[in-house]
């Protein structure tokens, strides 16, 4: 029997061995259990019930890849912040870079509009001024914040970056910076005087960081109104190697007290006649030629921004010129009430000194002037008598007053007094301004029981805030309106195309109010509605209405748009509806 001493090496390699097969079957495991936990729609109730996925949810890869399948690789770094820090940090952030997330120029503007640079104090003011948007501060760590402006930025320098954004209004006034900043020489030339103002009465909150008394600091709309003198004026202020350039040549006059505050009017009159070189570290041009000033490559893409905030004005200017729309003095709209308030823009009642008479004051958005061409006269589309322009430049329309307030209000009022014929006319009127917009190819896309009105118990269908013409490649990631009303699609498919169907889904929602008297999922919170909708669940028929009514809200709000009929379709069946009421 031999006593042979067994071999380290044999032992350590064995063991070696095993540890690198328990390792790979370990990574295997955690491989599968990722690629499984990605399809996973609702992650928060999984882990709840299960804990091994409770486990894979915590892992950083795991959400990172769940992330990116859930939303797209376009879309996963906005959602990751909406979702908040317990959900993404540092190592999430760069587990999502890696597995190519897009870091796209939008995002980018997205994180200057809410932050500008990482400043306590800064972040302070904007919460003070109730001026943070969607991504706001609580969404974000500064850890991730300097990684994803810092590390991932040679994404930005390539061709074939993501151009989302392009058609959105870029030069909002919390996005100044050298990567917004755009050849205005002729915008600088005519807007000296107010440019001049902003910078040297800091009427925004400074970019570098410079701290504002709340008092002297003006209302949101202020800027709005100004938002793109707004930006050239931070733009000036942030570009430390323009004021330092500037100073050598004698361009600017520093004021005393802040190197920030010059005297703006006499740095550009010089500038118009001067070719300079600019040494900059912040990705600017290295030549400013006269018909430049510090263009940069990522900033380029603002251009289409400025025409399309341009565009819009300049038809309805024209069409107030031609007559085709008329136009009244502000001062001819007195005693001004304010009656609703929502996502796009107040509603104001207020009386038309010349025809004695109450109307309603609401703002005209970028997209809605040729709307408006279309929808002058209808019996169920809410009357556009005119436009006007408020003292801060605004163009606001002057429209029909509906005595009897939105339909959600008149159907708690009178639900109990309407017969089945009345509501069969209701859903009747309400059908023959959604044909009527359809023929004319305006899809409503926010169409629901506060959006139509009721004048001497007429039905009119309002607030085109968020109309388009079907022939515009219109696609919008924002969810807005009441959440039973939205189209089981747009919540399922981030980059979703509302049509005509869509608003033919919100039709059916609203037929089936008719026969309730409420809205859908009245006791549910948002978030309940939302995962009801998504889950393919609709209110149950109400009592004694009629079956052929019932077949048809349900088809128009069929999960597949297919299926949903045309809104002339509608209105035939309702005529045999009312028919078999009236028999």
């Amino acid at each position: 029997m031999s006593n042979e001493i067994p071999n380290e090496n044999h032992t350590v390699n064995t063991s070696e061995k095993y540890t690198r097969n328990f390792t790979s079957v370990q990574n295997l495991t955690n491989e599968i259990l990722i690629n499984i936990f990605k399809f996973i729609c609702w992650p928060k109730s999984l882990a709840l019930a299960c804990k091994r996925f409770s486990a894979i949810a915590r892992d950083d890869q795991a959400r990172a890849e769940w992330i990116i399948y859930q939303y797209g690789r376009a879309h996963a770094l906005f959602h990751a912040i909406r979702l908040g820090p317990t959900f993404i940090n540092l190592s999430v952030a760069k587990a999502m870079i890696a597995k190519r997330a897009i870091l796209s120029r939008y995002f980018i503007q997205r994180l200057l509009i809410n932050f500008g640079i990482y400043d306590q104090q800064l972040i302070e003011l904007k919460i003070a001024h109730n001026i943070v948007g969607q991504m706001d501060i609580n969404r974000i760590n500064q850890k991730v914040f300097t990684y994803l402006m810092t590390e991932p930025q040679k994404q930005l320098e390539t061709d074939n970056i993501c151009a989302k954004g392009n058609d959105m209004e870029l030069f909002h006034f919390l996005s100044a910076g050298p990567r917004i900043l755009n050849h205005s020489r002729d915008i600088l030339r005519k807007n000296m005087n107010s440019i001049r103002n902003l910078i040297l009465n800091m009427k925004f909150i400074p970019f570098p960081h410079v701290l504002v008394n709340s008092e002297e600091y003006p209302p949101k709309d202020g800027y709005e109104n100004n938002r793109q003198l707004n930006v050239i004026a931070r733009a000036i202020l942030t570009l430390k190697d323009l004021i330092i350039f500037g100073k050598k040549l004698e361009l600017v006059k520093l004021k005393p007290g802040s190197i920030y505050k010059m005297d703006v009017w006499d740095f550009i009159s010089k500038l118009n006649n001067a070719e300079v070189s600019i040494n900059s570290n912040q990705g600017c041009s290295q030549n400013a030629t006269q018909n430049q000033i510090l263009p940069t490559k990522r900033a380029t893409f603002s251009k289409h921004a400025t025409d399309s905030l341009n565009s819009s004005t300049i038809w309805l200017e024209k069409a107030i010129f031609e007559g085709h729309i008329n136009y009244y003095d502000y001062n001819e709209f007195i005693n001004p009430e304010k009656i609703n308030e929502g996502r796009f823009g107040n509603v104001y009642k207020a009386e038309w000194r010349e025809c004695g008479i109450a109307v309603a004051l609401k703002s005209l958005k970028a997209n809605s002037p040729k709307i408006v061409e279309e929808v002058f006269f209808h019996p169920h589309i809410v009357e556009f008598y005119a436009v006007t322009k408020n003292p801060s430049g605004d163009y606001i329309m002057v429209l029909q007053l509906a005595k009897n307030g939105n339909f959600e209000q008149y159907l708690e009022d009178n639900f109990l007094k309407l017969q089945w014929v009345d509501k069969l006319r209701i859903a009747k009127e309400i059908a023959l301004g959604l044909v009527f917009l359809h023929k004319h190819d305006i899809i409503h896309r926010d169409l629901h029981i506060k959006n139509i009105l009721v004048h001497e118990d007429r039905m009119l269908i309002a607030d085109f805030g968020l109309s388009i013409y079907d022939t515009e490649n219109f696609i919008d990631n924002g969810i807005y309106g009441m959440p039973a009303f939205i189209d089981p699609q747009a919540l399922k498919e981030f980059s979703y195309k509302f049509s005509k169907k869509s608003d033919i889904y919100d039709l059916g929602v609203i037929y089936w109010d008719i026969s309730s008297g409420h809205r859908p999922f009245k006791t549910m919170t948002d978030f309940e509605v939302i995962f009801n909708v998504q889950q393919g669940n609709r209110e149950t028929p109400i009592e004694n209405t009629p079956l052929r009514f019932v077949k048809l809200y349900e088809l128009c709000w069929d999960e597949n748009p297919e299926i949903r009929p045309e809104a002339n379709t509608i209105l035939e069946e309702l005529n045999l509806c009312i028919s078999d009421e009236v028999v």
